[in-house]
């Protein structure tokens, strides 16, 4: 994994008043004080401290997924994009370590917005809830989205978002990670195998068969 990396070197002793760079955080008594996108961890060397920043998983993923609309014609145009492991790191909360995904946008603009109809087709990492092991399930979902243009902030509706007049792109990964979320059924369990037995794993099925409770 490439790493961005910055590092700063202060006396050990700092001077009343000095700062640390914004958006950073501090070890300090084996304790690591986080803030948002950035993390810092400092450690002694030869009475010096070596400041390292670490970039976030999300920003390994930001401007992958934005579309710039402002010099398109009035009409349909075509975008593709792709979801792997990046994007799902960074979306923690879909509880999903790998997969691969395509995204086919359809961005039609016209005069005062934007219609887009958004295709998701692949396969995701996903847990069994039944025998508790990983399996490729197979992802499509479709999804529409207009955009509207406001000099006023407005609430998003389902379907419908508000930019301000002089934005020039739309950033679809916060959308597409919605899109993800739907496409997950409830229950994820292995499909079952041609002759109509669980696809689940024989041994894990055995070992919780064990503990299970009968009345």
């Amino acid at each position: 994994m490439k790493i961005d990396c910055m590092t700063y070197l202060t006396p050990p002793t700092p001077h009343r008043g000095s700062e640390i760079p914004n958006g950073v955080c501090q070890r300090k008594a084996g304790r690591l004080l986080r803030l948002p996108r950035i993390f810092l961890c400092i450690s002694q060397i030869n009475s010096y401290f070596c400041t390292t920043f670490f970039y976030s998983a999300k920003l390994k993923i930001e401007n992958q997924y934005t579309i710039q609309f402002k010099g398109l014609k009035e009409g349909i145009h075509d975008f593709s994009f792709s979801i792997e492991k990046p994007f799902f790191e960074a979306f923690e909360y879909l509880a999903i370590p790998d997969g691969k995904v395509d995204v086919q946008v359809e961005l039609i603009k016209k005069t005062n917005f934007l219609e887009l109809t958004v295709d998701l087709k692949g396969d995701m990492h996903v847990q069994c809830d039944r025998c508790l092991e990983y399996f490729s399930m197979p992802v499509e979902y479709q999804g529409h989205l207009v955009v509207r243009f406001s000099e006023e902030e407005k609430e998003p509706d389902e379907d419908v978002i508000f930019l301000h007049p002089e934005d020039y792109q739309i950033d679809l990964k916060h959308y597409l990670y919605e899109c993800l979320s739907l496409s997950i059924p409830i229950r994820k369990v292995h499909p079952d195998l041609s002759n109509g037995s669980p696809g689940c794993d024989p041994e894990m099925l055995n070992t919780l068969n064990e503990y299970l409770i009968t009345e």
